[in-house]
């Protein structure tokens, strides 16, 4: 019974301890356990909370039986990627200098979550600072794909994916940047979505300005991710592109209603000189049929213009080595060979050449709305 509580949507938690079919206790000592045993063979996490999510539980129950309001996620465990802030919970961003790293608050995300009857499990693995699509680290080896350790489990969320998709818990705070998110879900077979700019505030980003990397939710079913933004949506002072962003009816809007009749759907396999694998092109083929089944009106459009790594690359590198720099002097022996090359790439990006990568943005910004 307690691995079956595991593979339960949130949405089904939500919907059952609400009921008083199963507890909160029930639930976090079953993804406890099911988090220790499967640890070992996965390492999709670098700090567990079992003591704390206990006694956390033990709490959402005790307001459960008094019939005390209930947030949206009470008693539903979620995890962490080890790059957002946890308070008294390490945050080591993957990275060896960072080892013992503890905050003296959560980031608003995570804050929001708890407010809503959130059980922080645990902290999941990423790669130093996010920096990578895949997940391995100096300071905890690599993490394995859920399903199997010949494959990769993706990145730089991996730990995120993989603890969604093994059944340890229905909810992940991941990150995505240039793919941080969606790359692992795809690798791992679950819901991973990088929403837009402002949505889910970052309170930890320090361009909050020409910020490209969002606070983002990872979960194995639309209706949950749903739940999870309904939760971490709103503005706050922290995120300049919050600020009057409405929040709207995500679960009604992920409500499935079984027809796309008046939706007009453009797709693209890949860019131009990006090959996709026979069988990822034939998934890709099964879910537009899917979609036009429903009723969806497909076309198809050029991806030509759309190489956007050089822009990436330029803005993301300068970015990491403005934050970086320093650390890499200090602690060269402690960083992962690929962390510290790509920093060395960026000092061939100029000042002029950033700027015009952040022109570059705007322009294919303007594409795409269009």
């Amino acid at each position: 019974m307690s691995d079956d509580l595991c593979l339960l949507s949130a949405t089904d938690l939500r919907a059952r301890i609400a009921a008083r079919d199963v507890s909160p206790v029930e639930v976090t000592a079953a993804v406890i356990a099911r988090a220790e045993r499967l640890q070992p063979e996965l390492n999709c996490f670098i700090t567990l909370c079992g003591e704390e999510a206990m006694a956390q539980a033990k709490a959402a129950e005790r307001q459960l039986m008094a019939d005390e309001p209930l947030g949206l996620l009470h008693g539903i465990p979620f995890t962490v990627k080890d790059i957002v802030s946890t308070k008294g919970v390490r945050t080591t961003f993957g990275a060896v200098p960072y080892k013992n790293n503890v905050p003296d608050h959560d980031a608003v995300a995570v804050a929001r979550l708890h407010a809503q009857g959130g059980i922080l499990l645990g902290k999941t693995t990423t790669p130093e600072f996010g920096s990578k699509c895949l997940t391995d680290s100096p300071l905890f080896g690599r993490t394995r794909n859920a399903w199997s350790a010949e494959r990769s489990s993706g990145g730089s969320s991996g730990g995120a994916a993989v603890a969604v998709a093994s059944g340890i818990a229905p909810l992940a705070v991941a990150t995505d940047g240039g793919g941080s998110t969606r790359i692992p879900a795809a690798c791992n077979g679950v819901v991973g979505i990088k929403q837009s700019n402002g949505v889910i505030p970052h309170s930890q980003v320090q361009d909050a300005f020409g910020n490209q990397t969002y606070v983002t939710p990872t979960t194995r079913t639309v209706a949950d991710t749903a739940l999870m933004m309904q939760a971490m949506a709103g503005e706050d002072p922290s995120d300049p592109w919050s600020i009057g962003v409405p929040v709207p009816d995500y679960l009604d809007h992920a409500a499935p209603r079984g027809d796309l009749r008046g939706r007009r759907v453009l797709f693209c396999l890949s860019p131009p000189g990006r090959p996709v694998t026979s069988d990822v092109a034939a998934a890709f083929k099964a879910s537009l049929d899917r979609l036009a089944s429903l009723g969806a009106e497909l076309e198809e459009f050029s991806g030509d213009g759309f190489d956007i790594e050089p822009i990436w690359r330029a803005i993301n590198h300068t970015v990491w080595r403005t934050r970086f720099d320093k650390l890499a002097a200090d602690h060269p022996d402690d960083l992962s060979p690929t962390f510290l090359k790509q920093l060395a790439r960026a000092a061939d990006v100029s000042g002029v050449d950033y700027q015009q990568a952040m022109f570059d943005r705007t322009a294919l910004f303007r594409r795409v709305q269009s």
